[in-house]
């Protein structure tokens, strides 16, 4: 057809062909607007080595797939379907005598899964490829495979506007790189700042780059902004703003009709149009009459957090190539201008290519297909260009074997088989392969189908997570406010299209809504969540998750819910769909998860040994009992761990115990005794508890319930008998004075041994007295009439022959009454508080 030789890509269609019929594989670089998508499959239809057999292409998007097909149709001026088809998930337009058909990468898994052989295909065209979906990774391994044992006459081909050759060259099997110009004009890019991180401030950003673009080029104008709210607000704002009114506002997204998006791509003969679209409009659709883009340079994404093994949506910059392939889109017509939300040095900061999915996205899905494909361990079975990273995919497996879906060893069971057949998340095909009745089963497509697609209850100051109003409204009762129509459309076919695979009547009962919890535990068991405190937002999941409403919520206050969706993003964990069940609920149908422990702990608010009866469901407590425990065994590592922990503080404190200890320490640490009287510090005992402290802890759950007598006696017990015999002869308890007073000795480790006495009881003696075979000086605390420390010493000979006369002097005042001879050596100590006179000499 001569229409197919205006395009850059008959250029190089034959080295193309050739690379094909010689090599089986080819990689193809070619620049936006080259033909490539809708031209190439054309050309290479009728080459001799596809001998008749059919091309299929790959998309990442359904509606990429089917305007591909719409204008390859076009081009061969026959009907949709005919010699040119489409199929994406719940939608078909093909022939049995098609030769070209379009799909997305999941219909083309589920096709080569089911028939690996791929019986009349010929050629397998896996395009857009940079965007490296999981299932563009998924279905380039298993084509790989079928290449490698099954069909050496299969061809694949990998293209893209953005593609990074050499490293596909480098993990493919060998392949000829090949290159295409487009056809574009120049574009002038003109920077806008950087992306506000505040939405008001980031869509007035936008506006006013939509703005200048409206003054300052002639045709149409593409809007690059990262997701649906954004679209929504944009295009709200629009309406508001006068300086628009010339211009017809088209939302250019996958739940529009045929007609909607014909109305969005297409120019229009009596309006300029503003298309505001997320990154689909990228690359594979051709969006005629643009001359202008204005770029947000931002793309919302998912990311696998493995904390909490589930899929988190987030704002981020997008690539370099992906800015790239945006602003080509103003270059069709002529030259264009590109209006960014970017400067030249953030620009050259941002990577080429961000990381393909396989490495940040859920792995459950691919787990599934590779056990369905026979695969035990997906890193060493396939072909990769980026191998599935292990800890992630260890995560799936345990995901996808907690569904009985795999067994242990990894291996695909029947339960699996079934889920596998289902072109959904796994979790919600094990819902739906296991409702058990037919009413059951119709709320698990209903609730897939709301799940498995994007929100079709908009945002607003009223919240309404409960996922029931969302069913209500599916079925067309109990219609909310703010519902989108489109996307509840979308929603509502694939909900049809379950029904129908798995012959659900589409009868309703007032019971449904009761299934609604008991389906979801099928699917998110790890997602029960239990409400903190009475009257809190807060939630704690079962799978260690928390999570929160973000303002008065219906729901709030329940005791458990099922959380079907919530934005991990935010730092609470923002609950998006959830519905209440019941205690009975949870024990029905997530019995098998609930488990039954005794813990033994050391309780702080009572400080005792507690045998704790605990009900778990993951990390949520069902239920908890207390009851008191006294084997040893058990009870002894909590116990010594405790004294570890706090030391012996935790022991009831009496002064026989203590005293006790303060005289063998002090002997020990007299060289003269060291060897016979052990240490016992408080270190030394704590490191030695097992042999003294453990057999005292025998039926007892509390140290406080310990005696004094208990206690010393464990201690004597570290002593020699020897010793132990000598200690009240070596520190006696008391010592007598001069004056007859029979002094009460206190000791202690650090201060050494110690009497507090009346200094007039201690005339007439000259020396300072000991202990321990005259080894430990006694430290005296010489006190005035009012019992006030007067002098410390341990030297008393020096304290009578200088000190005494100071303290006479200052004393003799304050106390005339008391005896304060000159000469303390020859006077007669005074015992108690009356005043005795005696003749000086």
């Amino acid at each position: 057809m001569d229409v197919l030789n205006h395009y850059p890509i008959e250029r190089i269609a034959e080295h193309v062909s050739d690379a094909l019929a010689k090599g089986k594989n080819c990689i193809l670089s070619a620049e936006t607007g080259s033909g490539k998508t809708t031209v190439l499959p054309l050309l290479l239809r009728d080459k001799p080595w596809l001998k008749n057999q059919k091309i299929w292409i790959l998309e990442p998007r359904r509606l990429a797939a089917k305007m591909a097909a719409w204008r390859m149709a076009d081009l061969t001026e026959t009907s949709l379907g005919e010699k040119v088809g489409y199929t994406v998930r719940n939608e078909s337009c093909i022939s049995a005598h098609a030769q070209i058909e379009i799909m997305t990468e999941g219909i083309f898994v589920r096709r080569i899964q089911n028939a690996p052989d791929l019986t009349d295909v010929g050629l397998i065209i896996f395009d857009e490829f940079h965007e490296r979906t999981l299932m563009a990774d998924v279905g380039l391994a298993l084509a790989l495979d079928v290449q490698h044992n099954l069909r050496p006459d299969l061809r694949l081909a990998v293209m893209s506007a953005t593609l990074n050759a050499d490293e596909l060259s480098a993990r493919l099997p060998p392949a000829e790189v090949l290159h295409s110009e487009g056809r574009l004009f120049p574009v002038t890019v003109e920077d806008l700042g950087a992306p506000e991180s505040v939405p008001a401030k980031l869509e007035a950003q936008i506006l006013r780059g939509i703005a200048r673009a409206a003054r300052e080029t002639e045709h149409d104008i593409l809007v690059f902004l990262p997701g649906f709210g954004e679209i929504q607000r944009i295009a709200k704002a629009i309406e508001k703003d006068s300086i628009f009114a010339p211009f017809a506002v088209h939302k250019l997204h996958s739940t529009l009709t045929k007609n909607e998006q014909e109305q969005a791509v297409r120019p229009s003969p009596t309006h300029r149009k503003i298309i505001l679209s997320t990154s689909i409009a990228e690359s594979s659709l051709t969006i005629e009459g643009v001359s202008a883009v204005v770029d947000s340079a931002l793309e919302r994404t998912s990311i696998f957090v493995p904390g909490t093994g589930m899929d988190r949506l987030i704002t981020r910059k997008a690539a370099r190539a992906s800015l790239v392939q945006r602003q080509g889109r103003a270059g069709r017509l002529g030259p264009g201008r590109c209006y960014r939300l970017s400067d030249p040095h953030t620009f050259a900061a941002l990577p080429e290519h961000h990381m393909p999915e396989i490495a940040r996205n859920d792995l459950a899905s691919l787990a599934l297909e590779l056990a369905e494909w026979g695969c035990a361990h997906a890193q060493e079975s396939l072909t990769w260009i980026t191998p599935p990273p292990k800890a992630h995919y260890e995560i799936a497996v345990k995901l996808l074997q907690a569904l009985g879906a795999l067994s242990a060893d990894a291996r695909l069971t029947p339960l699996g088989k079934k889920m596998a057949q289902i072109p959904l998340h796994p979790r919600l095909a094990h819902m739906i392969v296991q409702a058990e009745n037919p009413q059951r089963s119709a709320v698990a497509c209903d609730l897939a189908a709301i799940l498995s697609e994007p929100d079709f209850f908009r945002r607003s100051a009223t919240a309404f997570t409960d996922i029931r109003l969302r069913l209500a409204s599916l079925r067309g009762e109990n219609e909310q406010p703010n519902v989108d129509g489109n996307k509840k459309r979308q929603v509502r076919e694939i909900a049809n299209t379950l029904r129908a695979q798995f012959r659900v009547p589409k009868t309703r009962t007032p019971k449904d809504e009761d299934e609604v919890g008991e389906c979801l535990q099928l699917a998110f068991p790890d997602r029960i969540a239990q409400l903190r405190a009475k009257g809190s937002p807060h939630y704690l999941m079962s799978n260690g998750r928390a999570v929160s409403f973000d303002n008065a919520d219906p729901l709030q206050g329940e005791p458990y819910l099922l959380v079907a969706d919530y934005d991990d993003q935010t730092a609470g964990g923002l609950i998006r769909m959830a519905v209440p069940i019941s205690m009975a609920e949870i024990r029905a149908h997530s019995g098998a998860l609930i488990t039954q422990t005794h813990e033994v702990i050391w309780q702080e608010s009572t400080q005792k040994i507690k045998s704790r009866k605990l009900e778990k469901l993951g990390a949520i407590i069902l239920s908890e009992g207390y009851e008191p425990t006294h084997d040893i065994l058990i009870t002894w590592p909590i116990l010594k761990a405790q004294i570890e922990k706090d030391g012996l503080d935790l022991l009831p404190k009496f002064e026989s115990v203590e005293h006790f200890k303060n005289k063998i320490n002090l002997l020990h640490r007299t060289p003269a005794f060291a060897s016979t009287f052990p240490d016992l510090s408080n270190a030394t005992l704590i490191e030695k508890s097992e042999s003294w402290l453990m057999p005292l802890m025998e039926g007892k759950n509390s140290f406080q319930s310990l005696n004094a007598n208990e206690l010393l006696h464990a201690l004597q017990s570290l002593v020699p008998y020897e010793a132990l015999a000598r200690l009240d002869t070596l520190l006696p308890k008391r010592i007598k004075v001069p004056s007859g007073t029979e002094s009460t000795i206190h000791y202690d480790p650090e201060k050494g041994a110690r009497i507090a006495i009346r200094l007039q009881e201690l005339f007439g003696l000259f020396d300072t007295p000991k202990v321990a075979d005259h080894q430990i000086p006694i430290t005296i605390e010489m006190l005035s009439p009012g019992m006030k420390v007067v002098q410390v010493t341990q030297d008393l000979r020096s304290f009578w022959n200088e000190g005494y006369f100071y303290v006479r002097k200052d004393f003799r005042g304050r106390y005339p009454k008391h005896y304060w001879p000159e000469n303390p050596l020859d006077a007669e100590a005074i015992r108690g508080s009356l005043k005795r006179r005696v003749p000086e000499k």
